[in-house]
């Protein structure tokens, strides 16, 4: 028999299922028919009791191509959960850093009142030191003028 001959005695696929919910195209995940594509109820993998179902693929010719195609699978799924997991650490060390960034920025902005106010105080002390040097010289004038004899 051709494959022909058997496409036209299959069934067609099913619209919807017994539930008369539209079916979806899925995946099917399993060791006996890796990637295989087909149709199901929507609630398929959610532990429905449906049992509307409609392979769309042929099957795999053998045992062999089965598992090879899981364990390319396989392979793939941990090549997966090992990149988030490489993700997740760079996060946290970008975390740690920001963090470690912030605590240097608060205590140099510290610094930097400090130095402010140390250096406010030193012009603080020289004005006064200025405003003292000028004072004494208007008292040493004004007692020079209070010496001399007026001239009248």
């Amino acid at each position: 028999m051709s494959s022909s001959s058997n496409r036209s005695n299959r069934p067609s696929p099913p619209t919807h299922c017994e539930h008369d919910q539209p079916v979806i195209r899925q995946t099917s995940w399993t060791i006996d028919f890796p990637l295989r594509s087909f149709l199901g109820c929507v609630e398929y993998y959610n532990g429905s009791k449906c049992k509307t179902f409609y392979w769309l693929d042929p099957e795999l010719p053998n045992d062999y191509y089965k598992q090879e195609v899981f364990n390319l699978i396989q392979k793939e799924k941990r090549m997966k959960e090992d990149k988030y997991g490489k993700i997740r650490d760079l996060e946290r060390e970008i975390e740690f850093q920001k963090s470690t960034m912030e605590k240097e920025m608060f205590l140099l902005q510290l610094e930097l009142k400090e130095s402010k106010s140390s250096v406010l105080l030193m012009f603080a002390e020289i004005v006064m030191d200025a405003f003292t040097v000028v004072i004494k010289e208007v008292d040493s004038k004004t007692k020079m003028t209070e010496c001399r004899p007026s001239q009248s």
